[in-house]
Parts: C-alpha cells; sequence; structure tokens
C-alpha cells in the first residue's frame, strides 16, 4: 500500500475536494450526506465512527439526544480542521483522530455503528473489515457505500478541480460479493443492500453489515 507520507490524499485541498464532490459532474456531496442520515434514522446508534470522515459532510444530522459519543477519522489533517472549526460547538466531545486507516488500530473502540463512504476504495480491504469488525459491538452495524465499475465512467470523474485526478492510481474498486465474502470472515453478515445511479452517471453500492458473535 501506499505510504501515508506519499498519499495523494494529502495533496488535495479541502476546497478542492468538496468543489468536486458538489459539481454536477460528480453530485456525490448530497447523496453521502442522505445516506448518512438514513442510517442513523434506521439503527439509532448511540456511539458512531466515521472512516473517512474528510471535511464533515452529513454530521450536520447527528442527533445528540440519540448518538452520544462521534469519532470522526481521517489522513488529512487539514480536513479535519475544517470539521472541527464546523462541528465542534455542534457536537460536544467530539473525538478526532488523524490517522492512516491502513495502519491505525485501537482495541478499545466499541461502536455501535461505522460509516465508511468511499473508503475501502483506497485501502487494504480486507484488513480494514477485520479491525472494523473487532471495533464494533455486538449486534453493531457497519455501513459502507462502494463505487461500482463502469467502462462508461472514469474511476475519478473529471471536473475543474484537477488535484482529484491524483486519487485514479491509489483507487482500487470493490465487488460487492467480494466484499461480502471479506465480511463474513470478521463476522460480518449483510443485512440490506440496494444498488444507486447518480444523474451524473456512476453507481453505487450501500450495504449494511451487522456483526454476529464470533
Amino acid at each position: 500500500m501506499e505510504d501515508s507520507v506519499k498519499n495523494p490524499w494529502l495533496e488535495i485541498p479541502f476546497d478542492d475536494y468538496e468543489g468536486h464532490m458538489r459539481d454536477p459532474a460528480v453530485g456525490q456531496f448530497a447523496f453521502l450526506s442522505q445516506i448518512f442520515y438514513s442510517q442513523l434514522n434506521r439503527f439509532s446508534p448511540d456511539s458512531v465512527g466515521i472512516l473517512g470522515a474528510a471535511t464533515g459532510n452529513g454530521l450536520e444530522h447527528i442527533d445528540r439526544g440519540q448518538t452520544r459519543s462521534v469519532t470522526v477519522f481521517d489522513i488529512n489533517p487539514h480536513y479535519l480542521e475544517v470539521l472541527e472549526q464546523r462541528y465542534r460547538d455542534r457536537i460536544p466531545g467530539l473525538e478526532i483522530r488523524n490517522v492512516d486507516l491502513n495502519l491505525y488500530d485501537n482495541p478499545n473502540h466499541r461502536f455501535a455503528m461505522i460509516y465508511a463512504a468511499l473508503v475501502f476504495e483506497y485501502v487494504d480491504c480486507d484488513s480494514l473489515l477485520e479491525r472494523s469488525s473487532k471495533w464494533l459491538k455486538q449486534q453493531g452495524v457497519l455501513t459502507v457505500i462502494l463505487q461500482q465499475a463502469d467502462a462508461a465512467n472514469k474511476k475519478v470523474s473529471r471536473t475543474r478541480f484537477a488535484s482529484l485526478e491524483k486519487l485514479a492510481p491509489l483507487m482500487n474498486l470493490v465487488y460487492p460479493e467480494t466484499f461480502r465474502d471479506m465480511a463474513a470472515k470478521h463476522n460480518l453478515v449483510e443485512i440490506f443492500s440496494e444498488t444507486v445511479r447518480l444523474p451524473a452517471g456512476k453507481t453505487f453500492h450501500v450495504a449494511s453489515y451487522r456483526k454476529n458473535k464470533g
């Protein structure tokens, strides 16, 4: 895997990232926020871990009366600075971890829900799945969003934010069946899945996995 010092995610300004995700040629910013909102409503978690949180898209949906603990993880410290500025007053006790998810582990994590949108494409998928399972409480839920292969679309859509094109060599798309098989090895059983095609043309696999007793 890429060394964290050379990781292209560290070279993309936060406003480029947000501008790209909001661009009509991509149209993923609102989509990812809506999926997070729906998962919060569906599972009512008391504790949430967000892998690849970036600048905090979707955190506005956190209900502190329901979710008492929120921990966010990202490799880019500048993204997390923006996230903290936006949400430190709205989410008291927010925990922020600037980490490389290829390397990070903490056996003390116990989340009711882990949310990982467009993350597993950039890491050692099996390794992060194994650690994510350990970080979940029994009967906890992992929700993932995976970009799907599409011959008609580039892995990274072209917009005026050219810095995002640096991600293409790092990005490895994951088939839903492959992900499901890897998850099962780590006591994660699929309980929900759907395929969503956005107006911009790309297709995404959304799935939730429950941790069973191992």
